[in-house]
């Protein structure tokens, strides 16, 4: 596996996800919400997780930025996060199924 082919799986993964979870963010937007527990620290918390699993990953796909994260491609860590994220798929898709 190239580096290409790697970030190009990474891609398709954040797609796959927003595909599976447009249907019921949509869903939810029509059902009123009578009483909201979100507070500043779960807020807090969403947005470093946003930063750290979303933002900062294709920031470094795109610019190559931050070099920090600019290390030796290894094709059996890029195989192995590949099965792993194949795998937690299929795990939700039969969990869904039930």
């Amino acid at each position: 596996m190239s580096p290409v082919i790697a970030k190009a799986i990474f891609a398709l993964l954040v797609v796959g996800w927003y595909a599976i979870r447009a249907p019921h963010e949509w869903r939810a937007w029509r059902m009123p919400v009578s009483r909201s527990a979100r507070d500043y620290r779960e807020l807090t918390v969403i947005l470093i997780a946003v930063v750290g699993l979303g933002t900062l990953p294709l920031l470094y796909i795109v610019t190559g930025f931050p070099q920090i994260a600019d290390y030796t491609f290894n094709p059996t860590q890029a195989w192995g996060g590949a099965v792993a994220a194949t795998r937690g798929r299929f795990i939700g898709e039969v969990a869904r199924a039930r």
